[in-house]
């Protein structure tokens, strides 16, 4: 797989070479520094423009455009790492060696892509009202839903404890009353304007075919002021102290969240490290958190841990009854002072080890997976995605890796949501 990087008009290009593959597919992302002002409209901005377009009035128009390209797939999504927010646009399509005019294959794909992103619907130089307006409707509907679930829910009440001032959850309700036709409007002009925008491209394909179409597609859209320079951002710090709290609902189990604090360098070995250390406390059935805790203690239902980069959380996760949660609490944190003295056998590093060096291949076979690896890549590392060198960097993870580490681990949020205590009579 080769990998280049350049720089057309303007516009960061990142080129991924994969021959295996028949399809090719192109991703624009568009990425912003988030804050409590725009996060709910970032977050919306993607589907409101997939469905709110000037060429493409009707999903069915959208539908014959992309037949037109044989068939072609075209989908959004988002990705945050901290305070740095990706709006990311996808088209899939054929090969273009498949197809005579591969120039005109191409420069139609880009034409599709920038008129839906940067060619809504307007009214007044604003995004129509209906349109916006359509959209809040929808995120209170999913914010209902989450309310509705006591799962998801008792989720977000504890991310959204630990995270304090940086907005990690849609949608975010204390702004939800201030979305309207103007904040809309304003955050995506920021958006095209001035946020960061870089295009990706994977597949087997001529360079030369995509310098060309997206130097001549993009140029009137590249401004001529210099685009923000979005850089990670991973705000999140514990003071050392103990912050526990209980919310109580109409549930028949308890649901408690662990978190512990440790802040990991994301371009060193330690990355890999933590993702291995949390395979091994909680990531899957054979896990010393299930095994012992579940399978023979027999005190809860369910519990997985896992790293959430964004708020530098070893986060653990059980769901019991409310006789039980106490016991499990206390033998959680045996078990990871255990693990910080030492106690990790060298099966259990091996099965960590091929367990997450089968999750990069299963990701890296699909060419959607390879790309988001990539992308991902390039957006916390400033590099890119090499199976081979992954599967070293994992292979190089020691014993004493791991138990430095979780000797950083530190208990920083508890949190319960449990059944409504009775009233008093």
């Amino acid at each position: 797989m080769k990998i280049s990087k350049k720089n057309i008009q303007g516009i960061d290009v990142v080129y991924i070479h994969a021959s295996k593959y028949k399809h090719m597919l192109i991703g624009i992302c568009l990425n912003s520094k988030i804050n409590q002002n725009n996060y709910n409209q970032l977050n919306m901005l993607p589907s409101l423009l997939e469905e709110n377009n000037r060429i493409y009035k009707t999903t069915d128009q959208l539908n014959v455009a992309l037949d037109y390209l044989y068939g072609a797939t075209f989908f959004t999504s988002v990705f945050q790492r901290g305070h740095l927010f990706s709006n990311q646009f996808f088209l899939k399509l054929i090969n273009e060696k498949y197809v005579e005019n591969e120039e005109g294959l191409i420069e139609s794909a880009f034409s599709l892509m920038k008129n839906i992103i940067f060619d809504p619907k307007k009214y007044k130089h604003k995004l129509t009202k209906k349109a916006v307006d359509d959209k809040i409707k929808e995120t209170y509907e999913a914010m209902n839903t989450i309310k509705q679930d006591k799962a998801t829910l008792a989720y977000v009440n504890f991310v959204k404890k630990i995270s304090g001032d940086l907005p990690l959850i849609f949608p975010l309700e204390s702004q939800l009353g201030l979305v309207d036709q103007d904040s809309m409007t304003q955050v995506y002009q920021q958006l095209i304007l001035q946020d960061q925008l870089k295009i990706y491209v994977i597949g087997d394909f001529h360079e030369s075919v995509f310098d060309q179409v997206i130097g001549h597609v993009f140029n009137e859209y590249v401004p001529s002021q210099k685009r923000n320079d979005i850089q990670l951002s991973l705000p999140f710090n514990h003071d050392g102290s103990l912050i526990e709290w209980v919310d109580y609902d109409d549930v028949s189990i308890s649901r408690v969240y662990l978190g512990y604090h440790i802040e990991v360098e994301r371009n060193t070995k330690e990355a890999d490290t933590i993702e291995l250390l949390s395979r091994i406390i909680g990531g899957d059935s054979q896990s010393k958190l299930f095994m012992t805790i579940r399978e023979e203690m027999q005190l809860v239902y369910m519990i997985y841990s896992s790293y959430l980069y964004e708020i530098n959380t070893l986060m653990i996760h059980f769901e019991s009854e409310a006789r039980d949660e106490n016991v499990a609490i206390d033998r959680i944190k045996e078990i990871i002072l255990n693990v910080s003295n030492g106690d990790i056998s060298e099966d259990e590093i091996q099965r960590a080890k091929r367990s997450q060096i089968k999750s990069y291949r299963s990701v890296s076979d699909s060419l959607y997976g390879l790309l988001k690896l990539n992308i991902n890549e390039d957006i916390m590392k400033n590099s890119s995605f090499n199976l081979d060198d992954r599967i070293k960097a994992v292979e190089s993870v020691t014993k004493e890796d791991m138990i430095k580490l979780a000797q950083k681990l530190s208990l920083s949020h508890l949190y319960k949501f449990v059944k409504e205590e009775p009233a008093n009579e």
